[in-house]
């Protein structure tokens, strides 16, 4: 569909981890999550239970299970919070079933609801910005004269597990940008340009971009923003998530509509 908007040839895209390392995240992860419902005191009725059994032992192997996934002590913090959630819907509360279950319920912005004020401060800043991003890309969108080029896809994925970190993303044929969210609940914008983008929709459009998307994120949040590459392959991206949206509900694809001509202002300036 829009693979054939170009006649370049496309670049190879990166393959994902193998299934045998995402098996092994999740017996690591499943194990992490059984620590933690032992520091924390848990029945196997899912009722709590003065905890006598933690020792240093216990606290080692828990620090070194935290260590290997990069999570700090804030990962036990959302256990006992949907823990206590489980417990109010559960017909028949089972620490097994918890355990077993939680990765599917589990994402890294769980973890920003536990963060210091400053932190929370700074990701609603970047959810701000991420925004802002997104309408940038909107306004170039209705500048496009190819139909094609203004679509976009916007991608919710807080409740898939198998994108932890990423909270949103806008895919297009030109560029894609997300929102994520690290381990221990930090807030960070990624973005990628295709390779092709001058001639997609213009060398002076895709520097704006650029320019904006850093405008929109100064001081303490520039260190949070970064590119994913330079040289990516949006166009593939875009149509393999636009086979997924037909299937997975948490994306939705829209077409920017062109803007009527108007000489006297700039659709760009924000």
């Amino acid at each position: 569909m829009f693979k054939k908007i170009f006649n370049k040839e496309k670049t190879e895209v990166n393959s994902v981890s193998s299934d045998n390392e995402t098996n092994a995240f999740e017996e690591t992860f499943e194990e992490l999550v059984s620590s933690s419902i032992k520091k924390i005191g848990i029945k196997d009725d899912c009722t709590f239970m003065q905890n006598t059994q933690w020792n240093e032992e216990n606290e080692d192997n828990h620090l070194k299970l935290l260590n290997e996934l990069n999570y700090n002590d804030l990962f036990d913090s959302v256990v006992l919070s949907e823990l206590k959630n489980y417990q109010k819907v559960a017909y028949n509360p089972s620490k097994v079933e918890f355990i077993k279950n939680y990765f599917s319920i589990f994402h890294h912005s769980k973890i920003a609801e536990f963060t210091p004020e400053f932190i929370q401060t700074r990701n609603t800043k970047l959810i701000s910005a991420y925004k802002f991003i997104i309408e940038c890309i909107n306004r170039i969108q209705g500048l496009m004269d190819k139909d094609k080029v203004r679509y976009k896809i916007e991608s919710d994925y807080c409740n898939s597990p198998t994108h932890l970190s990423t909270i949103y993303q806008c895919t297009t044929p030109f560029c894609i940008v997300s929102l994520g969210c690290d381990q221990i609940g930090r807030y960070s914008i990624v973005y990628t340009l295709d390779y092709r983008i001058k001639e997609i929709i213009g060398a002076d459009f895709a520097s704006k971009l650029i320019r904006r998307i850093y405008e929109f994120t100064p001081g303490e949040m520039e260190p949070f923003v970064n590119f994913n590459s330079l040289n990516g392959d949006c166009i593939s991206t875009f149509e393999e998530t636009f086979q997924l949206a037909k299937i997975e509900k948490n994306h939705i694809v829209t077409q920017k509509d062109r803007f009527e001509e108007n000489s006297n202002s700039d659709p760009l300036m924000m």
